[in-house]
């Protein structure tokens, strides 16, 4: 039996799909029917769009997330957004015991705060870090290291930072191909792209990141004959592979 998933859909896979699998599943351990309850701290970003999605394929109770894109995150499986304009999540969420915090975001204050929205053995997960957008230096590395090893240690809920990915595959990229394939999960793009093949679209794409506005991935056609015709086409996946 063969399947296929749309060529922009498997481009915007990789990285955040290998993310998400990788905290998600093989460290917090997420199951089918684990009956975790998961707070995504950055619902609409592109990693955090397929943790909703990934949530609801394992049937979690409760998904509660940060966005001000209420109708996407919900669409995707979300059963709460807190809109971060107008609620403050700790608030909002005090007392809900939430096995986990999943932060898209980036920042110390999130892990400082979370503690009265999770349960006695809630786990607090980043893929960021405590200072996503400054400029990294030998001395804030060994402070950050220093911070992280005694979080979850001397005080404060367990705390957990993904440091690398894995070097080799599979790690759940085949994983989210099948459920793609099966219409069960989808690879949002940013309603800006698709870009085409340019080096203005590059530095555009790269502007768009930093701004960190985006509302889904970014993703460029690629014309390497120069033809001006672009085919999206398709990745076709086998039973064998899955």
């Amino acid at each position: 039996v063969q399947k296929t998933v749309d060529l922009r859909q498997a481009a915007g896979l990789p990285l955040t799909g290998l993310t998400t699998y990788v905290a998600l599943v093989e460290k917090l351990k997420l199951a089918p029917g684990c009956g975790k309850k998961v707070l995504v701290l950055g619902g609409s970003s592109a990693t955090g769009m397929l943790a909703l999605q990934l949530c609801r394929e394992f049937g979690c109770p409760e998904i509660a997330c940060t966005s001000t894109s209420a109708a996407l995150c919900t669409r995707l499986g979300a059963t709460r957004v807190i809109d971060y304009r107008t609620e403050h999540w700790w608030e909002a969420l005090q007392g809900a015991g939430f096995d986990v915090v999943y932060d898209t975001i980036g920042g110390k204050e999130s892990y400082d705060l979370c503690e009265p929205v999770l349960n006695a053995k809630g786990q607090f997960f980043t893929i960021v870090g405590d200072q996503p957008n400054t400029k990294l230096t030998i001395g804030a590395m060994m402070a950050g290291m220093c911070s992280y090893m005694c979080r979850g240690c001397c005080s404060g809920p367990g705390f957990t930072m993904l440091m690398q990915l894995p070097a080799t595959a599979d790690h759940g990229l085949t994983f989210w191909l099948d459920l793609v394939a099966r219409g069960k999960a989808e690879v949002v793009l940013d309603p800006a792209g698709p870009f085409p093949f340019a080096a203005a679209s590059a530095a555009r794409m790269l502007e768009l990141q930093a701004a960190g506005h985006c509302k889904g991935k970014l993703v460029m056609d690629v014309d390497p004959l120069g033809t001006g015709v672009i085919n999206s086409g398709a990745v076709t996946i086998t039973d064998d592979l899955l």
